[in-house]
C-alpha cells in the first residue's frame, strides 16, 4: 500500500511546524476497515482506554460533553476520524483546529501521579495515547473484520498508516514509537505503569457495558399515569437485554485482558462467541450490501475516487525511454526527405 502522495510543504500554526504529513491511502487496509459503519462502535474501547490515562480522564472528566451529549459527541468523534482517513486537505486542517481546540484545556490534576500539579490536554504523553488508542484497538478487531488473522504486511501497513495518523493530528514526533516492537514495548509500559481506573470512567463502565442500566435516569413523564413506573422499567430492560449483550461484547471485545484486568470488567466465553458471531453475520453482509451501504458517505466517495485515479495511473506508460526511437530527429527528418525526394523523382 502507498500512501497518497504529498509535496512536501511547511506548515506554521501558532509554535508547531513540522512537514505536511502524508494521506491515508483510501484503498489501503486503514481506509479498507475506518470507513465502515460498524468501524467505530467495534474500536470503542479505544474512549475507554483514553479515559485510563491519569491526565486524560482529569481533563475529561472535567470538559467533555460526553456525559451530557453522548450521541452528539459520538458523531462528533466518527467525523473525525472520517476526516483523519479521507478528508484529504481536510484531514491536515482538522488535525490543526484539533490542537487549537485542546491548548486552552488546563486545570491542576485530580488523581494519579500529578494530582495537584498543572496539567494540560497536550500533555506529549496523553496526546500519544489518543492516537496509539487506534491502533491498539484496530490491529485487535481487524481480524473480525477479515475473517482471518492479518498478514505480516498488513499489519505493517496499520502501524504505518497510525503513524501518518499522528503526525496528521500533530502528535510530537520525539514520543512517538518509530516501529511495532518499539510500540509492543510502549503499549506494555502503559498497561503496566500508567493505566488505572479512573474515578469518571468507574462511573460510566456500568452504562458502556449495559445501555439498558441508563433507563433509570429516564423521566418516565410521558406514560399514562395507569402505567406502574416499575412495570414500564423493567420491560424496557428486558427488551434492552439482547442490546446490553452485543453492547458488553463490543465495547470490552477490542481490549487486551490486561487492560480487562485493570478495569475489573469480567470476559467470558460467552462474551467471545457472541462478539465472533456478530461479526460472522456482519461479514455476510458485507459481502452482498453494496459498497454505498456498508461505508460512510466520505468513505465511499473518497474510495471510488482512489480507484480512479488507480485506472488513470494504470494507464500511464511505465518507461519514457523504451520509446526512444533511436537517433536524433534531425537525422531522421533529413532521411526522411531524402527518401520523399526519391520517390518524387
Amino acid at each position: 500500500m502507498t500512501a497518497v502522495a504529498q509535496p512536501v510543504t511547511m506548515t506554521t500554526t501558532g509554535d508547531w511546524i513540522q512537514p505536511v504529513p502524508d494521506l491515508i491511502d483510501p484503498l489501503g487496509i486503514t481506509g479498507w476497515l475506518a470507513g465502515q459503519w460498524l468501524y467505530l462502535p467495534a474500536v470503542s474501547a479505544a474512549f475507554i482506554l483514553q479515559g485510563m490515562h491519569p491526565v486524560i480522564g482529569d481533563v475529561t472528566d472535567r470538559y467533555s460533553v460526553a456525559d451530557r451529549d453522548p450521541a452528539g459527541r459520538a458523531i462528533r468523534s466518527f467525523d473525525a476520524t472520517q476526516q483523519w482517513s479521507y478528508g484529504g486537505k481536510a484531514a491536515i486542517e482538522q488535525g490543526y483546529w484539533l490542537r487549537k481546540m485542546h491548548r486552552p484545556l488546563q486545570m491542576t490534576a485530580e488523581t494519579g501521579p500529578k494530582a495537584g500539579k498543572h496539567i494540560s490536554a497536550l500533555d506529549p504523553s496523553a496526546y500519544a495515547w489518543v492516537i496509539a488508542t487506534a491502533y491498539v484497538t484496530t490491529r485487535q478487531v481487524a481480524p473480525l473484520f477479515l475473517g482471518r488473522a492479518l498478514t505480516e504486511d498488513e499489519n505493517e501497513q496499520l502501524f504505518a498508516d497510525n503513524v501518518r495518523l499522528a503526525k496528521i493530528t500533530q502528535v510530537p514526533e520525539s514520543g512517538y514509537p518509530k516501529s511495532r516492537a518499539e510500540f509492543d514495548d510502549y503499549y506494555q509500559h502503559m498497561l503496566d505503569e500508567v493505566l488505572v481506573l479512573h474515578p469518571a470512567l468507574a462511573e460510566s463502565l456500568p452504562v458502556l457495558s449495559n445501555p439498558a442500566l441508563a433507563l433509570d435516569e429516564l423521566d418516565l413523564g410521558g406514560f399514562p399515569r395507569w402505567v406502574p413506573r416499575t412495570l414500564a422499567l423493567g420491560a424496557m430492560k428486558w427488551l434492552l437485554q439482547p442490546l446490553g449483550t452485543f453492547s458488553h461484547a463490543l465495547t470490552f471485545g477490542a481490549m487486551e485482558p490486561q487492560a480487562r484486568a485493570i478495569l475489573d470488567v469480567t470476559w467470558t466465553r460467552r462474551d467471545d462467541r457472541v462478539l465472533r458471531r456478530l461479526f460472522a453475520v456482519y461479514r455476510i453482509l458485507f459481502r452482498i450490501l453494496p459498497e454505498r451501504l456498508t461505508y460512510s458517505p466520505l468513505a465511499y466517495y473518497a474510495r471510488r475516487h482512489q480507484r480512479v485515479i488507480e485506472r488513470m495511473r494504470n494507464r500511464e506508460l511505465r518507461d519514457f525511454t523504451q520509446h526512444d526511437k533511436g537517433e536524433p530527429s534531425a537525422v531522421r527528418r533529413a532521411r526522411a526527405r531524402r527518401r520523399d525526394g526519391v520517390r518524387t523523382n
